[in-house]
């Protein structure tokens, strides 16, 4: 299996998972610190595999991976450097659904995801989308710490021992 991840992590990633995890360089066009957030750089849908038309020139060595694996590359206009106007990839997908604002995903996934016959849920939303949980309870005798992952990505990593 391969997974696209911040260049930061990729190696951490790939150690932890044991799949090749495809390294996405920081975007230029977009404001720190979101320009290395993989969540910012590609969108999965399907088959296909959402970026920005420049970045993908940037980084064809990366995507010839995910072409080579069956994905097929939509490549959308450059992003915007600033908020909102850079957030077309950052989209939720849970199951069948997808939500984000409306106003400024790219049109190309709305109308993939109608493909699919996805519910898209995307008025009310004002901010990027949060595709992961955690939450922390401290206890007399416990702590209990959990995250989750909501998007419905395909790898779940943990380093747990259990005590016997």
């Amino acid at each position: 299996m391969k997974l696209f991840a911040s260049a930061f992590i990729a190696d951490e990633l790939s150690s932890a998972t044991g799949c090749e995890a495809l390294p996405l360089l920081p975007y230029d066009k977009l404001d720190s610190p979101v320009s290395t957030h993989a969540d910012m750089l590609v969108f999965s849908l399907g088959n296909r595999i959402f970026c920005y038309e420049d970045y993908y020139k940037c980084n064809k060595k990366i995507f010839d991976v995910a072409e080579k694996s069956g994905y097929e590359i939509v490549k959308i206009a450059p992003a915007s450097s600033s908020y909102p106007n850079d957030i077309a990839l950052n989209v939720l997908k849970i199951g069948n659904f997808i939500c984000g604002n409306l106003k400024y995903v790219a049109k190309e996934i709305l109308d993939y995801a109608s493909t699919l016959n996805f519910e898209v849920d995307l008025h009310g939303i004002r901010r990027g989308i949060t595709r992961y949980g955690s939450f922390l309870l401290p206890m007399d005798e416990a702590l209990i710490q959990t995250a989750v992952d909501i998007s419905g990505r395909a790898c779940l990593c943990y380093g747990l021992e259990i005590p016997t």
